[in-house]
C-alpha cells in the first residue's frame, strides 16, 4: 500500500494512505506532542489540562463509575438468562483480562484514556488453534495506534508491530467521533480549557505578587532608561512578592503611584471560574454536584440528578462497550452477550432501597434469595420461591362471585346434617 508523507524539518507531520483509505489524513505528529493552541495562546494537552481541578474530577468520576459496575457474560435461552461464570471470556472481562491487570484497573484505564484522547485500544490475543480469546492487552499509549479504513474494513497500525491489527482482534472504545476514530473531549473543550488555564496562571501571578493590582510610577520629571531600570529593580527587591505584602513603600522626587489594568475582582475571576467549571462539566455530561460544585444543588434534586447521571451519562458508555465486546469476543454467537449491572449505581438511601426491594417481592419479581444476592448475603433454604399479595385480583375476576373455599366433602356433610335437622323438626311438630 503506497503512502505519501509531508515532513517539516525532518519530522513527519502528516501521512496519507492510498485513496482506498478514503483520503483519511493521519493524526498530526506535532499536535500529538505539543497539544493544540487555544485563542488565549495557551497550548492545551493532557498534562496541563489535568492541572485544572474540574477536568481531573470529571475524568476520575467517569472512570470510577465505569469500572465499579460489575461486568459479566451471559447466555440467553428464551426468557432465561444465565451468568457464564465459568466461561473464559467472563473470567477475562469480570476478573482479569491479563496477568498484570484486574478488570477494575483495565476498565478504569480505558475510560481515562477515552476521556483524554478520545480512544482506547485493547488487543485480543487468541488461541492459535481454537481462535478463542486468551488474553486482552491494553495498549498504554493510544497515540501510538492509527486506525484506517480499507474497502469497508478497519485496520490498526500499532507502533512496534510489524503488521497491522485487523478490527476483529482490537477492542476499540471510542468517544464521539466519525465512527472510525474517536474525538478527544479535550480537543472539543480546547477553548474552555485554554481560558481556564489562562485564569489559573493569572491567579497564580496575582498571589505571587501579594495580590496587588498592577501599578505604575508617575513622575513630572523626565527620567533616563537607566533610572527606570534602577527604580524597577528597587521596587521588585523591596516590595515585590507575597512575603513583602505589608512592607511600607516610600516614594520621593515628586513620584506618584497609580493603578493600571484590572484587579481580579474587576475581571470577575470567581464568576468566570465558576462558569468554566459548568462549561467543562457540560462537555463530559457530569452533574455539577458530583464535582463538589453545590451552588445550585438541593437535597430534593441531588438524588434525581444521580439517577440522570446513570441514565444519560453512563448508560451510553456501557452500551457502547457492551456492543464492542459482544461482537469482538463472541463473534455473533447466538444468545451470548455481555452486560453491566447498573443497579450498583442506582441504589438510593436505605429507606428508598428497602421500599423498592419490598415492592419487587410483593409483585413476585424478586424472591427472598434474589434480594439477598443483591445485598451480597448468603441465600437461605427455601428462599427461591416467588410470591404475590393475595388481595390482588384482575378487574374481570373481581365482578365474579367469590369461589367457595369450603372443601366439597365438608360441604356434603354439612348439607346432609341440615336436612336431618329440618326433618327432625317436622316430625316433632
Amino acid at each position: 500500500m503506497q503512502k505519501s508523507e509531508i515532513r517539516i524539518l525532518g519530522l513527519k507531520v502528516f501521512e496519507r494512505r492510498s485513496d482506498s483509505v478514503n483520503g483519511m489524513i493521519r493524526e498530526s505528529f506535532l499536535q500529538n506532542i505539543f497539544g493544540s493552541q487555544s485563542s488565549t495562546g495557551k497550548m492545551v494537552n493532557e498534562t496541563n489540562a489535568n492541572t485544572i481541578a474540574v477536568m481531573w474530577a470529571c475524568r476520575q468520576l467517569l472512570s470510577n463509575a465505569f469500572c465499579m459496575v460489575p461486568l459479566s457474560a451471559y447466555q440467553k435461552d428464551g426468557d432465561k438468562r444465565t451468568i457464564l461464570d465459568k466461561d473464559p471470556i467472563h473470567i477475562l472481562i469480570h476478573n482479569r483480562p491479563n496477568s498484570y491487570m484486574t478488570s477494575f484497573t483495565w476498565r478504569r484505564t480505558i475510560m481515562m484514556q477515552a476521556t483524554s484522547y478520545g480512544n482506547s485500544y485493547t488487543i485480543i490475543h487468541r488461541n492459535e488453534n481454537s481462535g478463542k480469546p486468551e488474553t486482552l492487552e491494553l495498549l498504554l499509549k493510544p497515540k501510538d495506534v492509527k486506525p484506517y479504513l480499507v474497502k469497508g474494513k478497519v485496520w490498526y497500525d500499532v507502533k512496534g508491530f510489524e503488521l497491522p491489527v485487523p478490527a476483529e482482534n482490537m477492542i476499540h472504545f471510542k468517544w464521539n467521533g466519525d465512527g472510525i476514530v474517536g474525538k478527544s473531549p479535550m480537543e472539543v473543550a480546547r477553548e474552555n480549557i485554554g481560558q481556564a488555564l489562562a485564569m489559573q496562571d493569572y491567579g497564580s501571578k496575582i498571589f505571587s505578587t501579594g495580590g496587588s493590582k498592577k501599578v505604575a510610577i508617575k513622575t513630572p520629571n523626565k527620567i533616563t532608561p537607566e533610572m527606570k531600570e534602577s527604580m524597577k529593580n528597587s521596587w521588585a527587591q523591596n516590595y515585590g512578592g507575597s512575603d513583602k505584602l505589608h512592607e511600607l513603600a516610600f516614594l520621593d522626587g515628586g513620584t506618584e503611584l497609580i493603578e493600571v489594568g484590572m484587579s481580579p475582582a474587576d475581571a470577575q475571576m470567581v464568576e468566570q471560574m465558576k462558569f468554566k467549571i459548568e462549561e467543562i462539566c457540560r462537555i463530559y455530561s457530569v452533574p455539577l454536584h458530583l464535582v463538589q460544585s453545590l451552588d445550585h444543588a438541593t437535597n430534593n434534586n441531588i438524588e434525581h440528578q444521580g439517577i440522570q447521571f446513570v441514565t444519560y451519562t453512563m448508560m451510553p458508555h456501557f452500551v457502547n462497550f457492551e456492543q464492542e465486546l459482544d461482537f469482538k469476543l463472541f463473534g455473533g454467537q447466538t444468545g451470548k452477550y455481555t452486560k453491566h449491572n447498573v443497579s450498583a449505581l442506582m441504589r438510593g438511601d436505605m429507606q428508598t432501597e428497602a421500599a423498592y426491594l419490598g415492592k419487587m417481592m410483593d409483585l413476585g419479581i424478586y424472591s427472598i434469595n434474589d434480594v439477598k444476592r443483591i445485598k451480597d448475603e448468603n441465600p437461605i433454604e427455601d428462599g427461591d420461591g416467588h410470591y404475590v399479595q393475595v388481595n390482588r385480583v384482575s378487574i374481570k375476576e373481581m365482578n365474579k362471585p367469590a369461589p367457595s373455599r369450603i372443601d366439597p366433602a365438608v360441604r356434603a356433610l354439612t348439607e346432609e346434617a341440615l336436612k336431618q335437622k329440618n326433618g327432625h323438626k317436622i316430625e316433632n311438630n
